[in-house]
């Protein structure tokens, strides 16, 4: 079985953003050739009212006006600072990830994994992936 990183396309997804209450929208991903997305996101203040949600669109920009629709049920929040979400197949092509502020927190990350893949292996953007290795069976001794 090869690595996890040779299986998945990692995005950074949400930007990194000062402490506020405004909402917050992730890129617009490309859903084709891919069974599905893991959004993580890491805010700075828990809060019952921070909450991550997933939109979709059948139009790369969201149209006009903005035609990105919530998927129903992918609302999360919690008193938590690390919120995952992960989307299954989804019925729009255009897929983001929506952080909604009501306690005023940082967005500390934010990330979208793409998974099954039909086209393997997959090749992250140096440009959004800074860094990356993958391993198999590796002995003890210097990293």
């Amino acid at each position: 079985m090869r690595n996890l990183v040779h299986k998945t396309d990692w995005l950074a997804h949400v930007a990194t953003t000062a402490a506020g209450t405004t909402t917050i929208n992730g890129t617009t991903l490309d859903m084709e050739g891919y069974d599905g997305v893991l959004f993580v996101v890491q805010i700075g203040t828990a809060a019952a009212d921070n909450l991550l949600k997933a939109q979709g669109s059948s139009e790369a920009d969201g149209g006009s006006p903005d035609a990105f629709s919530d998927l129903v049920g992918s609302s999360i929040g919690a008193s938590v600072p690390l919120m995952v979400l992960d989307v299954y197949r989804p019925k729009e092509r255009y897929i983001r990830a929506v952080v909604t502020r009501g306690t005023s927190t940082t967005i500390d990350c934010g990330l979208a994994i793409r998974y099954g893949a039909r086209k393997m292996p997959c090749v992250n953007d140096v440009a959004t992936v800074i860094a990356s290795a993958a391993l198999a069976s590796p002995a003890e001794g210097t990293a």
